[in-house]
């Protein structure tokens, strides 16, 4: 299954991008190159969906977490919601749970984001 980033722009200027299909290592180069042209101004507040992210593998995880330490070191800010059942999975196992604001809605996720302004 093919990745696909849609981006939006949601109230109060927050940057949101929904993940959906597969994030492996046959679109690991999409995958950062995305991740690079959306987050060229890491002071900004950004919201990663990732309901209809069906998969992510290490690489392309470990790309993910590159980005988020980007956005935190520029002054911005990242929240993580609607993780789909194999996503919150991975991320447990691999305890980012526990160093990222992850949310169970868009919602609640953006109103993290704008408190936090």
């Amino acid at each position: 299954m093919e990745l696909f980033i849609d981006t939006t722009l949601a109230e109060g200027g927050v940057i949101v991008l929904s993940f959906r299909g597969q994030a492996g290592s046959e679109y690991l180069d999409r995958f950062k190159e995305r991740l690079e042209s959306v987050i060229q101004d890491p002071s900004k507040k950004y919201l990663f969906l990732f309901k209809d992210l069906s998969y992510i593998n290490s690489l392309a995880l470990g790309a993910f977490a590159a980005s988020i330490k980007k956005i935190i070191k520029g002054g911005g800010s990242a929240a993580m919601a609607e993780l789909s059942t194999s996503v919150r999975e991975i991320f447990s196992m691999t305890r980012l749970e526990k160093a990222l604001n992850i949310y169970n809605s868009k919602e609640d996720a953006l109103k993290a984001l704008n408190v936090s302004s």
